[in-house]
């Protein structure tokens, strides 16, 4: 196992930060990233081409009318046929995933400052670290931060197949 979601249980009481969860990196993660050859150039390409099927999946498909001068509660009550200049509210650029030694050690959705960063913490296991998260206040927020994380991971997984140890139990 190069990695292990902790935490994942949301609070009712709907506060900030109650969907937050973290991740585990054990040694392997760092090993199988740095031999996948991922880069950041090839974060931002993956970002430009996926990130839009990923926001809408998680529910950020939300559109903005510029042209659309009424007040927001009464575009909520009675909406009509967006113009010629309407676009997505998130954009892809909303997604950032900063990529060093250990891969995926920032990654950023839309919100106040929500993401996921890496930490050598208190939560760490031995030579390894945790990406902690910051400002998760909604189940979209963590389902985006999950998929893309995960997506990553299994990314660094296939690019560095066979080129990783296994001692520890850890699985190619």
């Amino acid at each position: 196992m190069y990695y292990e979601i902790v935490g994942l249980c949301p609070r009712s009481d709907l506060s900030i930060s109650a969907w937050g969860f973290g991740v585990t990196l054990f040694p392997q993660f760092k090993e199988a990233a740095i031999a996948s050859g991922l880069d950041q150039a090839k974060m931002g390409k993956l970002v430009e081409t996926t990130g839009r099927s990923w926001l809408d999946g998680c529910g950020f498909d939300t559109r903005y009318d510029p042209d659309d001068e009424r007040p927001a509660f009464e575009r909520d009550e009675a909406p009509r046929k967006m113009g010629p200049n309407a676009r997505p509210l998130y954009q892809t650029h909303s997604i950032r995933i900063t990529w060093g030694e250990w891969g995926p050690e920032h990654i950023t959705v839309p919100g106040n400052a929500c993401g996921l960063d890496i930490d050598s913490g208190v939560f760490a296991p031995e030579g390894g670290m945790v990406l902690n998260p910051h400002n998760v206040d909604c189940m979209r927020q963590a389902m985006l931060l999950l998929i893309v994380f995960t997506f990553l991971a299994e990314s660094i997984t296939i690019q560095a197949k066979g080129s990783v140890s296994t001692d520890k139990g850890v699985n190619k």
